[in-house]
């Protein structure tokens, strides 16, 4: 009964913290030990929280350094019968990579939300960004969606780092496919979009090249 109630009250006490934190400074100064760049404090606001969890998946990530992160960022969201997650990495460092990073993950957030497929929402991404920014600038991404019901994952692979499907804790299998070239190039390609059968317990990682850089 005790090991009840605490996991109840920690459930409602993290769900006050991140209702309330959008209302004010208090909590962001209160959990920083030092001052964030101007890069990262733009990334942080778009990120959603760093874990969310329900009955069929959890999804959960982070980025480093957190006080000077510039160009890598996450998203996701989950639906009733499906998650969508999606992980950028935009060329360069600092506010221009910053840019980059703000960009396409509003691009992916509004083809995402329409709905449109997988590679429509890849190629919204690419002409957003080769919009703004020119075909000078681009951004490595992995762009994926997993039916919850039958465990099919479907993923967009733009010039990013090969996932790694992780069974009963060990690498299995790193989900290598034709890339397609990273996105706000014009390249105006055909988008390949690759699918996989997961099991129950799998774990999937998508990481970025500063973790094996």
């Amino acid at each position: 009964l005790t090991r009840l109630r605490a996991q109840q009250f920690a459930g409602l006490l993290a769900e006050l913290l991140v209702s309330k934190a959008s209302y004010g400074d208090v909590l962001a100064q209160t959990a920083r030990l030092r001052p964030m760049t101007l890069a990262a404090e733009m990334q942080w606001s778009l990120m959603p929280p760093l874990t969310v969890g329900s009955e069929r998946v959890v999804v959960s990530g982070f980025v480093q350094p957190s006080y000077e992160v510039g160009g890598d960022i996450f998203d996701y969201a989950l639906g009733e019968g499906r998650a969508h997650v999606a992980i950028f990495d935009a060329m360069g460092h600092g506010l221009e990579a910053a840019l980059l990073a703000s960009v396409a993950v509003g691009a992916y957030r509004n083809a995402r939300r329409q709905p449109l497929p997988l590679p429509r929402i890849a190629s919204a991404i690419e002409n957003a960004l080769a919009g703004q920014f020119g075909r000078g600038r681009f951004v490595t991404a992995v762009l994926a969606e997993l039916d919850l019901a039958e465990g099919r994952l479907r993923w967009v692979l733009a010039g990013h780092p090969s996932p790694l499907l992780l069974r009963h804790g060990r690498v299995v299998k790193e989900l290598t496919r034709r890339p397609n070239a990273p996105l706000g190039l014009g390249l105006n390609q055909e988008i390949a979009v690759h699918e996989e059968s997961l099991e129950p317990g799998d774990r999937l990682v998508l990481y970025s090249d500063g973790v094996v850089e």
